[in-house]
């Protein structure tokens, strides 16, 4: 658990950081009218809302899922709504790489 405390609060001191922007979108995409309602359709506690409004508490994992499952949206999508842009996993930055054939191979000389 003390892990993750460091991640948080440095997620919280991030200018960039704007949780708010992320609830409001996700209320508009779900019809919530209110935090009240956001509650009921996505099953997240109301004092986390407010926390997370408040910039109380980070945005974790197990919120994020949620408001997934609420939305559709993917999580990368959810995190850059929310001023996060995470850099791509190495194994998906690569571009298509070429390998020469030999041409024995192949079966020509």
């Amino acid at each position: 658990m003390a892990r993750w405390a460091g991640v948080s609060n440095s997620l919280l001191k991030n200018p960039d950081y704007d949780p708010n922007k992320l609830l409001d979108e996700v209320m508009t995409r779900i019809g919530a009218r209110s935090d009240a309602h956001l509650v009921r359709m996505t099953k997240i506690a109301a004092p986390v809302i407010s926390h997370v409004r408040h910039k109380r508490l980070a945005i974790g994992d197990s919120i994020l899922l949620k408001l997934h499952d609420a939305t559709g949206l993917p999580a990368r999508e959810l995190r850059a709504l929310m001023g996060i842009v995470l850099p791509l996993p190495l194994h998906l930055e690569c571009k298509h790489i070429v390998v020469e054939q030999n041409s024995a191979a192949n079966g020509a000389d």
